[in-house]
């Protein structure tokens, strides 16, 4: 499919709902970018509208947390395996270029929390007009 396509067809989709739903501010978000190339192409579409959020944890609350939907083992071995796949398909680079970073090592309650607190401060301006990136 070619590096950067989730981006492409993003921008495809956001283009569409803008001509037939809101000729306005659309809010859209996307789960799962994990390539540098998606980041640029979003990046380029949007500019300064174009808020990139990592939500990090540490390999070993994520190799558990895989174990426990039966995704991986919960040993050394597979959180060595976690960690090369999330650097083999670009993660790590994305995680950088990222505007915001949210640790997500503790329970749901807490991410929920933090997210909601991001939303508040720097996604809710963006769409009322009176954004500050800060």
């Amino acid at each position: 499919m070619g590096r950067g396509i989730l981006a492409r067809r993003i921008v495809e989709r956001a283009e569409q709902i803008e001509d037939e739903q809101n000729p306005g501010k659309v809010l859209l978000m996307a789960v799962g970018i994990r390539e540098p190339e998606e980041v640029r192409v979003l990046r380029a579409e949007w500019g300064e509208s174009f808020l990139l959020l990592a939500v990090k944890a540490d390999s070993l609350v994520r190799a558990k947390r895989k174990a426990l939907r039966n995704q991986y083992r919960d040993d050394a071995e597979h959180t060595e395996i976690l960690e090369r796949a999330d650097q083999d398909i670009g993660i790590l680079p994305c995680v950088s270029m990222a505007d915001w970073c949210l640790v997500n090592d503790d329970n749901l309650e807490q991410l929920e929390s933090a997210v909601a607190t991001f939303f508040q401060q720097h996604v809710a301006p963006l769409l009322e007009g009176t954004s500050d990136r800060t």
